[in-house]
């Protein structure tokens, strides 16, 4: 697998282990990086992804909230 494509994968999982509450983000990322191995550059890529994305989720929400007809951001699944 190429390590884009694992950076990818990654930083959706580690927010969908932030973003149901399950776990803070230092936590996600401590567990998710035992279960799971990687290279230097595939960890810091995946965090600073799902960094960038918590910094910017309400902006984030409001583009998808424009952009989408008869969905609001409360009714898709987490993972969308």
């Amino acid at each position: 697998m190429g390590d884009r494509r694992q950076t990818r994968i990654a930083a959706i999982q580690l927010g969908y282990m932030v973003d149901k509450g399950e776990f803070t983000p230092g936590q996600a990322w401590r567990n998710y990086w035992k279960a799971n191995q990687a290279s230097v550059g595939v960890r810091r890529f995946a965090k600073l992804l799902m960094y960038g994305v918590q910094e910017h989720d309400s902006q984030i929400d409001q583009l998808l909230d424009s952009c989408s007809s008869h969905w609001r951001v409360s009714r898709m699944a987490a993972v969308d």
